[in-house]
């Protein structure tokens, strides 16, 4: 059995534990869920400012969890949701530019590997 796809991250909430989204979520409920990590292609959109923002303003998460931005340099944004890291960033911009708004959207998730063990055909990656 080969299982092969795309898999929304787990959320990991302090003192919670561990939330999956629902199967039966929509796409606008699984990215309010999903969780950054290295490997992630974002696209980050500021109000006003083209040259941040489109295709300029896709960045991959590096290995480290961060990204490397224009003018604010190396942001932290491994297990955030989107909208906090929209925040995080916006918040790194605010002393250079009047009242940034900043938007994220995900356009790849991060590769994952699944492991399929135990009594199956053909077990493996």
């Amino acid at each position: 059995m080969v299982i092969t796809g795309t898999v929304p991250a787990i959320a990991q909430l302090p003192g919670i534990g561990t939330v999956a989204p629902s199967p039966a979520a929509g796409p606008a409920q699984l990215k309010e869920a999903y969780i950054l990590g290295p490997g992630d292609l974002i696209e980050i959109d500021i109000f006003n400012v083209p040259e941040y923002s489109g295709q300029n303003g896709q960045h991959r998460v590096l290995v480290d969890g961060s990204l490397n931005l224009p003018l604010i340099g190396s942001v932290f944004v491994k297990g955030l949701t989107l909208q906090q890291a929209a925040k995080v960033i916006n918040d790194g911009y605010a002393p250079y530019l009047t009242r940034p708004i900043v938007t994220l959207s995900l356009e790849e998730p991060r590769p994952l590997n699944i492991g399929v063990a135990g009594e199956v055909n053909r077990p493996g990656y």
